[in-house]
């Protein structure tokens, strides 16, 4: 599948087509699933350049200041995990900030910490995965004073889970979604939240579960 129309002039992935920078709220995150997607599909060759896009506007939000919200710097800290060089990956992820006021939740603290410093941060990840099993069970949440379906807090689920490898958390969040008649797969989840038939995300989610890779 061709990305690149979907990609802003920063190299970033977003909700629509032919994208401005601001058009979306989280472009970081969104970039760092498909990074993910395409790993399990066996194209991590492509993943360079995506990476390498996350990491510029890491660095450019952080010369003026800028702090990311929790989505964003998740998605910056997955795609650091699944990034196609296993020894960058290791010595950039020295640079993990674990606290920020932008980002004080122990579901947040917790995963950055693990992928820091595993060790230290390993008697917490049970506390991690519980937050995480509730996150995909939930079913509704409200945007605005309207009751909507809840589907990102899942997707970032799976977002950590396969890049941190938490097995049993990701098989209790498939069983969670695939016994609710709302989702039934993540396929659904991701259709849901990708509203474009075309979207990238939603075309691999489609593709990898058929597959058996998520």
């Amino acid at each position: 599948m061709d990305v690149n129309t979907w990609l802003d002039k920063y190299g970033l992935l977003h909700l629509n087509e032919n994208p401005d920078f601001e058009q979306s709220e989280n472009p970081i995150l969104f970039t760092s699933n498909l990074v993910l997607f395409q790993k399990l599909n066996k194209q991590n060759h492509k993943n360079f350049y995506l990476i390498k896009a996350i990491s510029n506007r890491v660095r450019a939000f952080s010369k003026i200041g800028k702090g990311l919200s929790h989505d964003e710097y998740t998605g910056y800290v997955c795609a650091l995990l699944n990034h196609p060089d296993i020894e960058f990956s290791k010595f950039i992820r020295k640079k993990i900030q674990i606290f920020s006021w932008k980002r004080m939740h122990p579901r947040d603290i917790i995963f950055y910490g693990l992928v820091k410093f595993p060790i230290l941060f390993l008697i917490l990840k049970p506390l991690l995965s519980f937050i995480m099993m509730i996150s995909c069970g939930e079913r509704y949440k409200y945007r605005n004073g309207r009751k909507i379906l809840k589907t990102d807090g899942k997707i970032l689920s799976l977002l950590r889970c396969k890049s941190l490898g938490m097995n049993f958390t990701y098989m209790v969040c498939t069983w969670l979604i695939e016994d609710d008649r709302n989702f039934k797969s993540w396929t659904q989840v991701y259709e849901i939240y990708f509203k474009d038939p075309a979207h990238p995300n939603r075309y691999y989610a489609e593709l990898l579960e058929n597959k058996g890779f998520i």
